[in-house]
């Protein structure tokens, strides 16, 4: 049975066990957040009943958004901008000229 027949979409697939996924999890609107657990939920019933969802209530190619992707994407920007300053050894010229008290 596949997963848009028991309502999830392809982010509720993505696994949680990764700090940065617990991360973007903990960013995400509460709204967003429960439905994404209402979600599971569902799924979770249909599994244990060995039932799928009427064929109208099937998420499609179409209402299948990405909405935690994005989230994540922006953690590990920050994560890798973050790593990038904390390894710097060196203020870049750029920046140094910015830098008005020195």
């Amino acid at each position: 049975m596949g997963y848009r027949k028991m309502g999830l979409v392809y982010d509720d697939l993505i696994p949680e066990e990764n700090a940065l996924v617990q991360e973007a999890l903990r960013r995400l609107p509460p709204r967003e957040f429960q439905d994404r657990t209402f979600r599971f939920r569902t799924a979770f019933a249909l599994d244990v009943t060995q039932t799928e969802l009427p064929k109208e209530y099937h998420v499609t190619a179409e209402t299948d958004k990405p909405y935690l992707r994005p989230i994540l994407a922006q953690v590990e920007r920050e994560i890798a901008t973050k790593q990038y300053f904390d390894n710097m050894t060196e203020i870049p010229a750029a920046l140094a000229k910015r830098n008005r008290s020195s």
